[in-house]
C-alpha cells in the first residue's frame, strides 16, 4: 500500500499505529466506542453495525505492513461477520462490504461477500423498491435510512445482474426519499413506510443529524468510483447529489467535529 505524499504518508501512519494499539486493547472482540478522552473501549463479540469497518481497518493494517501474522488477523476477524449474512438489517452493506472489500485477493472473504450479496438481495423488496432497514438492531422493520445505503450498493452490485439492477434501485430510491425534489432539498434521513399514508418521515435521528448527510455522501462517491450497471439514473444525477450533499457544513468554532444536530449547534458533538 502507497504511503502517500506529505501528509497522507504520516496520517495514514498514524491511524494504522491506533489501529495497532486498539487491536491490543480489544484482542478477538470488536470495538464499539470508546470515551471521548481516548479511554477504555465498549466492545462487542458480534460486531454490531461497525464489526465491517473494524475487519477492514485490520484488512489495511495487513497490507500496510505485508506482516503475515497481520493478515491472519484480518482473516479471523471477517470470519466472525459470518453470523451477519443471516441477519434482517441493510447495515449488512456497512458490515460485509467494508469488511471484505479491503481484503484483496483472499478467498475467504469473497466467499462471504459473495454469500452476503445473495442474502441482501433475497431481502430486496420490489414494491418498495429498495432493501428495507430490517428488525435485526430493534424497531420497524420497514424504513429507509441513509446508513443503509453505503455499502449495501456495491454488494448488491455483485449479486450478478438481478443484484446491479436492485443496487441502482435502491440507491436512487434513497435519493428520491431522502433527498427530496424540486426547491426542497433538506435532508431526510430517516423514513417510515405505511401502507396507507406511504413513506412519513422519521423524527428520530432527526433532519439536522450530523451523520446523515455523511452517510448518503459515501452510497453515492462509492457509485461514483465505482461506475457499473449500479448507477444508471439521469445523466449528472450522481454529481449534483455529491456537490450537494457535500456543502461544508456547520462547525464549531476551531474544530474538525460537527455538532450531533445541525438544529442544536451549541449541543453535544457528533460522538
Amino acid at each position: 500500500m502507497s504511503a502517500g505524499g506529505a501528509w497522507q504518508g504520516p496520517a495514514l501512519a498514524a491511524v494504522m499505529a491506533r489501529v495497532a494499539v486498539t487491536a491490543e486493547a480489544v484482542g478477538p472482540r470488536f470495538p464499539l466506542y470508546a470515551e471521548p478522552d481516548g479511554g477504555r473501549w465498549t466492545t462487542t463479540g458480534r460486531g454490531s453495525w461497525t464489526g465491517g469497518f473494524w475487519a477492514g481497518l485490520l484488512w489495511l493494517r495487513a497490507r500496510y505492513t505485508g506482516d503475515a501474522a497481520d493478515r491472519r488477523a484480518a482473516a479471523a476477524c471477517t470470519a466472525r461477520l459470518e453470523p451477519w449474512v443471516r441477519a434482517d438489517t441493510a447495515t449488512r452493506g456497512l458490515i460485509l462490504w467494508y469488511g471484505t472489500a479491503p481484503a484483496g485477493d483472499d478467498a475467504a472473504a469473497a466467499e462471504l461477500r459473495g454469500r452476503g450479496a445473495h442474502a441482501v438481495l433475497s431481502a430486496y423488496d420490489r414494491e418498495l423498491g429498495l432493501v428495507p432497514w430490517g428488525d435485526a438492531l430493534g424497531g420497524p422493520r420497514l424504513l429507509a435510512r441513509v446508513d443503509g445505503v453505503p455499502g449495501t450498493v456495491p454488494l448488491l452490485a455483485g449479486a450478478g445482474p438481478q443484484g446491479a439492477a436492485a443496487a441502482a434501485a435502491h440507491l436512487h430510491r434513497h435519493l428520491d426519499l431522502c433527498l427530496g425534489a424540486g426547491q426542497d432539498r433538506s435532508l431526510r434521513p430517516a423514513l417510515r413506510f405505511d401502507a396507507a399514508a406511504g413513506w412519513q418521515p422519521c423524527a428520530d435521528p432527526p433532519p439536522g443529524w450530523s451523520r446523515g448527510r455523511a452517510w448518503l455522501l459515501l452510497a453515492v462517491a462509492d457509485a461514483l468510483l465505482r461506475p457499473d450497471p449500479a448507477t444508471p439514473g439521469p445523466a449528472g444525477r450522481l454529481a449534483e447529489a455529491a456537490e450537494l450533499l457535500s456543502a461544508e457544513g456547520e462547525f464549531p468554532a476551531g474544530g474538525l467535529v460537527p455538532a450531533a444536530d445541525a438544529a442544536r449547534p451549541d449541543g453535544p458533538l457528533d460522538t
